[in-house]
């Protein structure tokens, strides 16, 4: 456990479905490296992890033609929720989720994912940080 006990931030927001923008404003699609980028940091990753996704103004989502065909993203843009695999540094490709935050400081995709167990485990795994953005 934790003696000292967890301090965390805890933000909230309604949802509104389809057929409302999720970023209102968004630049136009581009073809290569997308209108929007999907980012992962910690979990232990040796570097960032980012892949360019395009966003249009009715929701449609497709990956970014200089985007890894390993990087996959599900959205149901309905209910707010985030899916999908990406390439991991370390050759595994995990699973990661998350929601969308479509008003305020935080609009945008907050979610995680968790490194591969080792192989014996020894409890050293970690959580990482997935953000979906806006270019």
């Amino acid at each position: 456990g934790w003696p000292q006990g967890i301090k965390t931030d805890l933000i909230g927001a309604v949802y509104t479905p389809k057929p409302a923008e999720v970023f209102p404003g968004l630049i136009a699609t581009e073809p290569l490296n997308g209108n929007t980028e999907l980012a992962f940091t910690g979990g232990l990753l040796t570097s960032a992890a980012s892949g360019g996704f395009n966003l249009t103004p009715t929701n449609s989502l497709t990956r970014a033609s200089a985007t890894p065909a390993t990087f996959t993203f599900i959205p149901d843009f309905t209910k707010g929720y985030l899916s999908g695999t990406f390439p991991h540094t370390d050759g595994s490709k995990p699973a990661w989720q998350g929601v969308l935050l479509q008003k305020g400081a935080n609009k945008r995709g907050h979610g995680y994912f968790l490194s591969t167990a080792p192989k014996p485990l020894d409890f050293l795994g970690e959580s990482g940080l997935m953000r979906w953005i806006a270019r």
